[in-house]
């Protein structure tokens, strides 16, 4: 990075926030860069917010640059808001399994299947169901993404990403397979001047 002498060694998890991204390491040291533009590609260290209270496997970095994450061993959210330096975690939420973080105009986390989005203020966050994904024969799915209002998932079960609109409160016809082709019983490599297809 330019102007910096940071180490990208011992990631446990980073967030982009469009031009923006925040990396989160296994000292609970957190760096906020910004993508400069042009033709050579570079960042700045922006902003290094206090230490975090604990480590973490999600963060969320927002337009703000406050930055949400969650504490495994406190089964707890934490918001570290910029503008006021304070941080510290949300009293009246608790949750044990955040599997993973997203910002776009609003908080969104997983956990246990169901995407939910957060209203959050200094002193409580409000948890609000956005889409049970087992109704949508969804099980096991991986990480997800929001952008303009509707939400990409990876069904890890099926092999595919899927596309949910938030408003419309259903999927999309958008999908992305992953197809695994199975080898044939007498599949070899090595040369074959008659090959099977």
């Amino acid at each position: 990075p330019a102007n910096s002498n940071i180490s990208f060694e011992n990631i446990d998890c980073f967030a982009v926030n469009g031009n923006r991204f925040v990396i989160f390491n296994s000292l609970r040291d957190i760096f906020i860069f910004e993508l400069n533009e042009g033709d050579a590609l570079s960042f700045d260290l922006i902003h290094t917010p206090d230490q975090a209270s604990d480590r973490s496997n999600c963060v969320a970095l927002t337009d703000e640059l406050n930055i949400f994450y969650h504490s495994k061993t406190q089964n707890a959210l934490f918001c570290i808001f910029k503008d006021i330096g304070t941080q510290g975690s949300f009293k009246s939420f608790s949750v044990n399994e955040v599997e993973c973080f997203d910002y776009d105009g609003a908080f969104y986390y997983k956990a246990n299947d169901v995407i939910y989005s957060l209203e959050v203020n200094l002193n409580s966050a409000t948890p609000t169901v956005v889409v049970d994904l087992t109704t949508l024969n969804i099980q096991n799915s991986g990480d997800f993404f929001v952008s303009e209002g509707r939400i990409l998932i990876c069904d890890t079960q099926k092999d595919r990403i899927v596309e949910y609109d938030i408003s419309a409160n259903a999927l999309t016809s958008f999908e992305i397979s992953f197809t695994k082709i199975n080898l044939p019983s007498d599949f070899e490599i090595a040369f074959n001047a008659n090959p099977n297809y």
